[in-house]
């Protein structure tokens, strides 16, 4: 049997596609460049922002360059946010799409391809609220040398260098991404100091 929403949803983003249809697809001045040249953090942001923007354009049968990113409307937004729960994305993820095409919306209306109307009815659609246990638990200091010394026994380079990791993660506290990031020009054998760049910083 049909689920009832799935076709409330197509059917929405299919009657706005046909209102929109029309439109030439901005070029020079198209909203998810724009957002994308906006964004200041690592390449890597940029990369998923791209990544969503495609998965959201093909939602549509559409392609990030050719998607009318700045007629988008608040029904739409919520439509295209009940096809990806129904396609199984998780509330995390459906929450960064919802971020991002709110992103994207906000360059439009910056440009004047959107009015603050229809930003606004779009930004005040909610992310959806998240609920998360605590994962995993604080180690003993006596598991902690048991790690870095298994570490120590193995043979070959590999070893020493888990222990070291090891020892950095539970000696300074810095986060996993920042340590899988440490390159060698970045430690200063001569004061014995390792370089962290840390989130949000370049």
């Amino acid at each position: 049997m049909a689920n009832p929403n799935n076709k409330t949803a197509n059917q929405a983003i299919s009657s706005w596609l046909t209102t929109v249809g029309a439109d030439e697809p901005l070029q020079h001045s198209n909203p998810a460049s724009l957002y994308l040249a906006s964004l200041q953090g690592s390449e890597a942001s940029r990369t998923t922002a791209r990544s969503v923007m495609k998965q959201i354009a093909v939602l549509c049968d559409q392609t990030p360059e050719t998607f009318p990113w700045h007629r988008l409307d608040r029904p739409t937004v919520l439509a295209l946010m009940e096809k990806l729960k129904q396609k199984g994305l998780s509330d995390n993820t459906r929450n960064l799409y919802l971020s991002i095409i709110k992103g994207i919306s906000r360059e439009a209306m910056l440009h004047q391809q959107m009015t603050d109307h229809q930003f606004s009815l779009i930004e005040q659609i909610r992310a959806i609220k998240l609920q998360r246990l605590a994962v995993g638990r604080a180690l003993h200091v006596d598991e902690i040398a048991g790690l870095i010394d298994h570490c120590l026994h193995d043979e070959g380079a590999a070893g020493v260098r888990d222990a070291a990791l090891l020892g950095i993660l539970f000696g300074c506290g810095p986060r996993r991404a920042e340590v899988v990031t440490i390159d060698i020009n970045k430690i200063n054998f001569s004061d014995r100091s390792i370089k962290v760049i840390g989130k949000g910083n370049m």
